[in-house]
């Protein structure tokens, strides 16, 4: 697993998911719509990069099935190691924070003028 990709990832699925999670309840369907395309382009972009990646020092090897099979096996696993753990960082955000500080409704929002 590649420990700084996993980091990395877990911190953005995790932005993802907060957004999600305190967005207004008339607006939570849409902005989940637009976090899952940015989260599958994120995700697809790290797919890519670390299954890209080689730790040999001749590059020939590199380019033999068996090491791209390797790297990519090792990309997945981070991603989804980095998905279950944004999932439970967001879960224990919720459970200690979340529930006691609901989101506020735009409804609420009253504006004071000059005269009021």
């Amino acid at each position: 697993m590649n420990l700084g990709g996993w980091l990395l990832l877990t911190v953005i699925f995790s932005a993802l998911l907060l957004i999600v999670q305190r967005a207004e309840w008339k607006r939570r369907i849409i902005t989940a719509l637009i976090m899952l395309l940015v989260g599958l382009t994120v995700r697809n972009y790290a797919a890519y990069a670390m299954g890209r990646g080689c730790i040999l020092a001749w590059q020939p090897l590199c380019n033999t099935l068996v090491m791209q099979q390797e790297s990519s096996a090792i990309a997945n696993a981070t991603i989804n190691v980095a998905l279950v753990s944004a999932a439970i960082i967001n879960l224990l955000y919720w459970a200690l924070f979340g529930r006691y500080n609901p989101v506020g409704s735009s409804d609420a929002i009253k504006v004071i003028g000059m005269y009021d």
